[in-house]
């Protein structure tokens, strides 16, 4: 090959890298519209109203990934069961119990408003979510009923 063809295959050469570097501008997307849907438990095991459970564990399953520590402060089990411990696995949260659980007896595992999601606004969930279950043959109702018989009931207080 000569100098003159080897300087021509070169600046070919050149003109394409110098071509290819410079087709598109290489910047970030954008991101779009900011994320103001807050989270909300899609899935449940079991489902509320189960009846006759026999289990060491439920599993919740979050419409979106939410900060996982916002959630395991928010978590209330009654009557309770010793300390809860939890294991993830992306949007899904499996909630062990230490201890066995009563036979004929009703739960509630309450989820928190405070349980927020991990976009940059930290939008938290709009209602508190309650999963009744029982290990025996019916759910308690867990609520108490009365009436107050006096002509004058203001300044009546009812403790239960």
């Amino acid at each position: 090959m000569t100098t003159r063809e080897l300087t021509v295959r070169y600046a070919v050469a050149v003109v394409l890298c110098v071509l290819a570097l410079s087709c598109a501008g290489q910047v970030p997307p954008g991101g779009g519209p900011v994320d103001t849907t807050p989270p909300e438990i899609v899935a449940t095991n079991p489902v509320p109203g189960t009846i006759l459970w026999q289990g060491t564990e439920l599993r919740l399953e979050f419409s979106e990934y939410v900060e996982r520590r916002s959630f395991e402060e928010s978590v209330f089990l009654s009557p309770p069961l010793g300390r809860l411990r939890f294991d993830w696995n992306g949007t899904a949260v499996t909630i062990r119990f230490p201890d066995s659980v009563r036979a004929r007896t009703t739960y509630i595992l309450t989820v928190g408003t405070d349980v927020r999601d991990v976009r940059e606004k930290g939008n938290r969930m709009s209602a508190a979510f309650a999963l009744a279950f029982s290990t025996g043959d019916h759910l308690d109702s867990a609520s108490i009923a009365g009436r107050v018989y006096d002509d004058e009931a203001s300044g009546v207080m009812i403790f239960a």
